[in-house]
C-alpha cells in the first residue's frame, strides 16, 4: 500500500486489497486519526478534519483522479 501524498502530518495512502469496499476511496491519516474519502471527496469515515487539511486533501483528490484510478484498478 504506497503512500501518496505526505505533507503538513497529512499521509494519502490507498488500500485496494480490501475487502467489501466497492467504492474508490482512499485512506487519509492525520493526528493518528483515520479518515477516508472517495476518490470524488465525499468523506467517507472518520470524524471532522480540520479545515485547511480538508482542503488541502479534496484538492489532492481533485487533482490525481486519473492516476487514483489506475492504481484502484491495479495489482500492486
Amino acid at each position: 500500500m504506497p503512500t501518496l501524498y505526505l505533507n503538513h502530518g497529512l499521509r494519502i495512502y490507498i488500500n485496494n486489497r480490501e475487502k467489501g469496499h466497492n467504492k474508490p476511496h482512499v485512506h487519509v491519516l492525520y493526528r493518528d486519526e483515520d479518515y477516508s474519502f472517495a476518490f470524488d471527496g465525499e468523506q467517507l469515515a472518520g470524524g471532522k478534519l480540520p479545515r485547511k487539511q480538508l482542503k488541502e486533501v479534496r484538492l489532492y483528490l481533485e487533482n490525481h483522479q486519473d492516476y487514483l484510478n489506475e492504481l484502484w484498478q491495479s495489482d500492486f
